[in-house]
């Protein structure tokens, strides 16, 4: 029978460089605090990165630069999206850049959301606002072009930002 650790070197093996995970998905592997810890270890022999608390990332690694390549505000925002089962609409300066309507790229990156509001400081930081407006999430051009959403289940509406270190 294998260990905790082993379980989850045997996943993160699996994973694609650059592919981001959270402590979630390796609760079957073993407790809660086997798992952490065994996610530390990986973190020190360099088998993940971390990126936030709970959110980490199989390094991957830039020929070009000769450094390892963090994922993009926008993978984090879409990887939390999607574990959440949230909806998620950039806007602002970072709408506009998507779009190509402006070449200037904001320090901080915001997103309107139906899921629940968070802040993430880390190496992709994340923060959440309410938000009163509607939201409209038809897919037009990459979700940037609307402007309200319609509540979640109890009425609430966030607005939630990504801001870089």
């Amino acid at each position: 029978m294998l260990s905790t650790e082993d379980k989850i070197k045997q996943k993160i093996v699996k994973l694609r460089p650059g592919q981001i995970v959270f402590t979630n998905d390796f609760h079957k592997c073993g407790s809660i605090g086997s798992v952490k810890t065994a996610l530390h270890r990986q973190i020190k022999k360099k088998n993940l990165t971390k990126l936030a608390r709970g959110i980490y990332t199989k390094p991957k690694f830039s020929k070009l630069l000769n450094e390892e390549i963090l994922p993009t505000a926008e993978e984090v925002a879409q990887a939390i999206s999607k574990r959440d089962k949230a909806r998620i609409l950039s806007t602002g300066l970072y709408a506009l850049n998507q779009l190509g309507l402006s070449t200037q790229i904001p320090l901080n990156v915001v997103y309107l959301t139906d899921g629940s509001p968070r802040k993430m400081l880390a190496n992709v930081p994340y923060n959440s606002k309410n938000h009163s407006k509607k939201l409209s999430f038809e897919r037009k051009n990459k979700q940037t072009c609307g402007s309200s959403i319609k509540g979640n289940r109890k009425g609430k509406y966030y607005r939630t930002t990504i801001e870089y270190n």
